[in-house]
């Protein structure tokens, strides 16, 4: 009986240490995929902002000056932008002929 009972013992452990190490090799290839998630993630998110903050045209040397109003918005501030960007080339053209 006492043999049994070992034997039984023995089984139960080498069962649960087959459980723990199937969990343990889950958990790590969760924890890998996220992981590499965040980092892919990280690049994105810092080439998309590098390149949403750098100049169009980088070669160019003009400068345009803008007022920009308390509290305008984006949208205000881009379409100003976009109106003396138009309006500064009329100028040159007209200037250059």
């Amino acid at each position: 009986m006492d043999r049994q009972s070992h034997n039984q013992d023995t089984r139960k452990r080498r069962t649960r240490r087959q459980e723990q190490r199937v969990v343990t090799r889950i958990v790590r290839w969760i924890v890998g995929i996220v992981v590499v998630l965040l980092v892919i993630i990280g690049i994105l998110g810092y080439r998309y902002i590098k390149s949403a903050l750098a100049p169009v045209d980088p070669n160019s040397k003009d400068r345009i000056a803008v007022k920009i109003g308390i509290g305008s918005s984006t949208k205000a501030i881009g379409a100003e932008l976009q109106k003396k960007k138009a309006s500064s080339k009329v100028a040159r053209c007209s200037t250059i002929t």
